[in-house]
């Protein structure tokens, strides 16, 4: 007897096959694309920190404590004694800035950025009169 067609039994199990091969596939392209928009928005959050100092150069504040207000175009920016939440690509930044020391012509900021994304990230900043 020549046998020239396939039998059920392989055509399943190759459907079979083929079906966890485009699973996989379809999974790898999601992770990767949650990896690419992660990097993506900790790379935002870390160019904040020249912004955050920028902010801090641009005026002698006197305040301990202090949180920054970005202006939409995120060049310009205030300082306050209350929390801000700036929102930048949907994403929720405040911004912070601790004095740790102050000298007469020197001062030591931590600066921090919370976001809802991630854990804080930190920074020290000397400030220089």
């Amino acid at each position: 007897m020549n046998k020239k067609a396939f039998s059920l039994i392989e055509v399943v199990v190759a459907t079979w096959i083929l079906s966890i091969a485009v699973f996989w596939v379809y999974k790898m392209i999601w992770e990767n694309n949650k990896i690419i928009n992660n990097s993506k928005n900790f790379l935002n959050k870390t160019s904040l920190f020249p912004v955050l100092e920028t902010c801090i150069e641009q005026s002698w504040v006197t305040s301990w404590v202090i949180y920054i207000d970005l202006w939409s175009d995120l060049k310009s920016c205030d300082t306050n004694s209350s929390e801000i939440i700036n929102k930048i690509d949907n994403i929720e930044y405040i911004l912070k800035a601790e004095m740790k020391n102050d000298l007469s012509k020197t001062r030591i900021w931590e600066t921090s950025i919370f976001s809802n994304f991630s854990w804080t990230s930190s920074w020290i900043y000397m400030q220089k009169k």
